[in-house]
């Protein structure tokens, strides 16, 4: 009731050159195995919720859909959903902006893939849409981003997320040759056990606080998953770089955290500006052949962590360039072929040093908060 289009039971479906606006519930439904819908050249605007819903495109249940040259805007919960074992997307050259949260002020992410689905992101814009920009979780779903920009994502109507990306729950997500930039809270999160994020050639930048002062880091690993950067930069964001707290971990290779910015997370003090290019706490970095340069406090901070530091140029960080506490036994970087000079340029002469195995307690900054994935698809 009140969808626009509704696949089902197996059938097939081209739509091309349409306008699908004002429906309630859902723009647009594929559902079951065997259904399947060709979309391009379309709109899906303004869907609003009947009780629930408000979705623009809701893919699920082993159905799959090719979508390319479309426009979502203004939908209610989520812009597209894809949701399944089984259930396929490939979305290309498309726009998915300005989603609404739900009648409760949650939710109002662009794309959702979850429940063992999966989709490849290619050449597509999400833009000014709430919480989460891409949101991918559960085991066995997988989301290939490819050459896609994920831009000013804000926070929900209680105040949450604003995240660019958040990868959890045992997924999996490739991104390359992408951009995210002016998101809030984090511009990548990823989180959970058997969750991995592989990023190359991307630029990561521009992440801000909440209202609350939170934080405005670039990239968090935590709780057990896993990532590897390769090419990619990190520039302008707030309070860190990349985060890896609580058992992550991290590869960064061939790459560039710059001009961190300080504020967040109880911004203010000596010790409490935050900054830092790459921080771990109770996590796993390696970092090779990368450049971490102009960040608002350390260039480099492990704190009872484990990793490495080769090949690597720390330079021009207002505190340490590489700082580890309780846990210098636990980081190999000494005869690493580093280069790390000019840096605690804002520290006080008598404490200023290049690498330092004890910072005086110096605080690793708090995770931002998870964003829950919104209820299953619309049967």
């Amino acid at each position: 009731p009140g969808r626009g289009i509704d696949v089902q039971e197996g059938a097939t479906m081209a739509v091309s050159g349409c306008l699908l606006q004002g429906n309630t519930a859902a723009g647009i439904v594929v559902t079951d195995s065997s259904t399947e819908l060709n979309l391009s050249a379309t709109v899906v605007r303004g869907t609003t919720q009947e009780g629930e819903g408000g979705r623009g495109l809701d893919v699920g249940n082993g159905a799959s859909a090719v979508v390319s040259d479309c426009l979502f805007e203004s939908n209610t919960e989520l812009g597209i959903v894809v949701g399944g074992g089984g259930t396929t997307m490939s979305l290309s050259a498309t726009v998915v902006q300005g989603t609404l949260p739900d009648g409760e002020g949650e939710f109002g992410h662009p794309l959702q893939v979850g429940q063992g689905a999966s989709a490849v992101v290619s050449s597509c814009l999400f833009k000014g849409n709430t919480a989460v920009g891409i949101r991918v979780g559960h085991p066995d779903t997988k989301v290939d981003l490819s050459a896609t920009v994920v831009q000013g994502t804000m926070p929900d109507g209680q105040g949450r997320g604003g995240v660019g990306m958040q990868t959890g729950e045992g997924a999996q997500a490739t991104g390359s040759g992408c951009l995210l930039g002016g998101n809030t809270e984090a511009g990548i999160s990823v989180w959970d056990s058997n969750t991995r994020m592989d990023l190359s050639a991307t630029v990561v930048k521009d992440t801000m606080p909440d209202a609350k002062g939170g934080v405005g880091v670039g990239a968090v690993v935590l709780q057990n998953a896993s990532m590897f950067i390769l090419d990619s930069l990190f520039v302008e964001n707030t309070t860190g770089g990349v985060f890896v707290l609580d058992g992550g971990s991290v590869r960064l290779e061939k790459s560039a955290v710059r001009n961190t910015r300080k504020g967040g997370a109880g911004a203010g003090g000596h010790f409490q500006s935050f900054g830092d290019g790459v921080v771990s706490g109770e996590g796993m970095v390696e970092l090779v052949a990368t450049l971490v340069a102009g960040n608002g406090r350390s260039g480099v901070y492990f704190s009872s962590s484990s990793g490495s530091v080769s090949d690597s140029v720390i330079v021009d960080n207002e505190f340490y360039g590489l700082a580890m506490e309780e846990c210098a036994d636990q980081v190999e970087w000494e005869g690493k072929g580093n280069f790390i000079l000019g840096n605690a340029t804002a520290m006080p002469p008598d404490e200023a040093v290049e690498v330092t195995t004890s910072t005086g307690g110096m605080p690793v900054p708090p995770a931002p908060g998870m964003i829950e994935v919104a209820p299953d698809p619309v049967p």
